[in-house]
């Protein structure tokens, strides 16, 4: 099948989707949609895992990153994460990263929900990102949207430091299969950023995402949720 034409598909099935309520993982760890983090985190008390399967092309090289591993803890008002990169079998260094997410406002009748955050991330170079996002589930019975701003510093001094901004959108329930959408404008190391995600629970607790992106991204995981 054509990368357009799932595309297309996927675009049709968000006009049934149910309510929306949403704290997966990201495919960077910290709770949110592809790439961009959202003002959601996961439940206090609870902990969740990812473990996906991750491809993309550089320069025209396929890389293969088996497994990407994140594990994500929830407490009252916030959330810390940290995740793992395999990219031993591209004969580069592994990435590790700790990420922490905290709510500044809830969401109300009358505003959006807030958070920042905070990743590090360590391989053959390190780098520290911040960020801020607004996540409004107000616009419909089945739709979530964020908008924000990445800081990014790079230890290495031959790199200046960059700001960029990230959208997304989601689209379903915990309950039945949820459609995720959202783009960075241009990050730091990999330049303008978008994924597109399925994710179908099968359980209360189990889970499974597939998604695309850029690069000729492609992705597949499951997702572990449980109580500590």
């Amino acid at each position: 099948m054509k990368r357009s034409t799932l595309f297309a598909g996927l675009m049709m099935m968000m006009a049934w989707l149910p309510l929306a309520s949403f704290s997966d993982p990201s495919t960077l760890g910290p709770t949110g949609i592809v790439n961009v983090p959202t003002a959601q985190t996961v439940p206090s008390g609870m902990v969740e895992m990812l473990v996906t399967y991750d491809s993309y092309q550089v320069d025209g090289i396929r890389i293969k990153t088996a497994p990407v591993a994140t594990l994500s803890y929830g407490f009252a008002h916030g959330e810390v994460g940290v995740s793992y990169f395999n990219f031993s079998n591209n004969g580069v260094e592994s990435v590790k990263s700790a990420n922490v997410k905290y709510i500044l406002l809830a969401e109300s009748k009358s505003a959006p929900s807030i958070a920042a955050g905070v990743m590090y991330l360590k391989g053959y170079s390190a780098e520290t990102d911040v960020y801020l996002v607004a996540t409004d589930t107000r616009l419909g019975n089945h739709v979530s949207a964020t908008a924000g701003l990445l800081y990014q510093h790079p230890d290495d001094g031959n790199v200046s430091d960059h700001l960029t901004g990230m959208v997304g959108m989601e689209f379903g329930s915990p309950e039945h299969l949820n459609v995720g959408v959202d783009y960075i404008i241009k990050d730091i190391g990999a330049g303008p950023m978008g994924g597109l995600t399925l994710r179908q629970p099968i359980t209360p607790h189990l889970g499974i995402q597939v998604g695309i992106g850029n690069a000729s991204r492609y992705f597949a995981g499951m997702t572990l949720k449980f109580g500590v």
